[in-house]
């Protein structure tokens, strides 16, 4: 990948497992702001596989999730492969979070994603964005668009200062 900024990216957090989501959120990125959040809770099947198409439409340079295999398995699950102009791309590529602090802070006891949040961003910068795009009751860790923020947020700290190509996965 060239070393460009702004990029142009999605956050995906899944919350439940391949046999049943419970929810599903995502933001597309575009430089340092938030241009698209977009929540599905379970039951809504046919919202699932219409916002999971459209998320295959965007045109994204990476996908960013924390333990990213969770997110990829689901996402192929539901559409395989991506269609981008007649030709049929696999989903990414990915940059998975945890790989990243994992390498970076080799020393730290433990990579969760709350761990990770609370640890290195700010609760007011994490609030900002929370209260604007979260319901009340769901802002907290292990909703969806609350992960996705968080995510978002430990990424944009170290976007800076490593090497994007050296975590970049298939």
């Amino acid at each position: 990948m060239k070393d460009r900024r702004p990029y142009t990216y999605v956050v995906i957090d899944f919350e439940g497992n391949l046999s049943r989501i419970k929810e599903f959120s995502y933001l597309l990125i575009r430089g340092n702001k938030i241009v698209q959040c977009k929540c599905i809770e379970y039951g809504d099947t046919k919202s699932m596989d219409e916002e999971i198409t459209e998320l295959s439409k965007a045109n994204y340079d990476f996908i960013v999730s924390h333990n990213y295999t969770v997110e990829k398995n689901i996402l192929k699950k539901y559409l395989p492969y991506v269609h981008n102009d007649g030709k049929i791309l696999h989903w990414g590529p990915w940059i998975d979070t945890c790989r990243i602090y994992s390498s970076l802070y080799p020393q730290l006891l433990e990579y969760r994603l709350r761990f990770l949040t609370e640890l290195f961003i700010a609760e007011k910068e994490l609030s900002v964005h929370s209260n604007r795009l979260c319901n009340t009751q769901k802002r907290t860790f292990h909703n969806s668009t609350y992960d996705c923020i968080c995510t978002m947020l430990i990424f944009d700290r170290v976007l800076p200062i490593i090497a994007l190509d050296d975590f970049l996965q298939d």
